[in-house]
C-alpha cells in the first residue's frame, strides 16, 4: 500500500458514525460526528482548498490528508507488529511496538507538522497526548511519565531536552 494512499480506520478505532460515547450531541438531540470524520468530510468535498497556512507553507486538504496518511500508516504498521507479535502484549512489555489506544506524546512546535501529526496519530486508532515544548523540562518529563505514553513524536532540537524519556522517539 501506498504511504499516501487513503488511511481506512477500522471501525474499532473509531466511535460509530455520526455518534459520540452517549449516541447524541451536547444538546442531547442529534448524533455528532468526530473531528477525524469531520476532517475526512471536509478532504473528500473540498480536495484543493487551503487547509492550513503557515509562516512557510501552506497545505490543501488533499496535501493534509496525504501527509497524515503516511505517518498514521507508519504508526498503524508498529500496532499492527504489536498484536500480531503476542496478543497479550502490554504497554510494560514492548518498548518498540504500539497496541491499539496506546498514548503517544505529541511535542511539536505549533506548525502544520503539529496537525500532522495529531491527524495521523487519530487515524492509527492511538490517543495523543500533546506536550508544549516552551513548558520546562521537568513539567515535560512529568507530563510524559505520568501520561505512561509509549511514543513521542518530536523535533531534533528536542532530543536532549527530555533526559528521563526512555522509550522510542520518531524525529521530525
Amino acid at each position: 500500500m501506498s504511504p499516501a494512499a487513503p488511511f481506512q480506520c477500522s471501525p474499532r478505532h473509531l466511535p460509530q458514525p455520526g455518534h459520540n460515547a452517549s449516541g447524541r450531541n451536547a444538546s442531547g438531540t442529534e448524533p455528532v460526528c468526530s473531528v477525524l470524520e469531520q476532517f475526512v468530510h471536509q478532504s473528500v468535498s473540498t480536495p484543493d482548498a487551503s487547509a492550513l497556512v503557515g509562516t512557510a507553507e501552506t497545505l490543501t486538504y488533499q496535501q493534509l490528508d496525504q501527509r497524515s496518511n503516511q505517518l498514521a500508516h507508519y504508526l498503524q504498521q508498529r500496532v499492527s507488529t504489536a498484536s500480531q507479535t503476542d496478543s497479550s502484549v502490554t504497554n510494560s512489555s514492548v518498548t518498540d511496538s504500539l497496541v491499539s489506544n496506546d498514548l503517544v506524546a505529541v511535542q511539536l512546535r505549533r506548525s502544520p507538522a503539529a496537525i500532522i501529526a495529531f491527524l495521523a496519530v487519530l487515524k492509527a486508532g492511538l490517543a495523543y497526548v500533546p506536550i508544549d515544548p516552551n513548558y520546562p523540562e521537568s513539567r515535560r518529563n512529568y507530563i510524559l511519565k505520568d501520561s505512561k505514553s509509549t511514543l513521542l513524536l518530536t523535533e531534533g532540537c528536542f532530543a536532549d531536552a527530555l533526559s528521563e524519556y526512555s522509550n522510542p522517539r520518531i524525529y521530525k
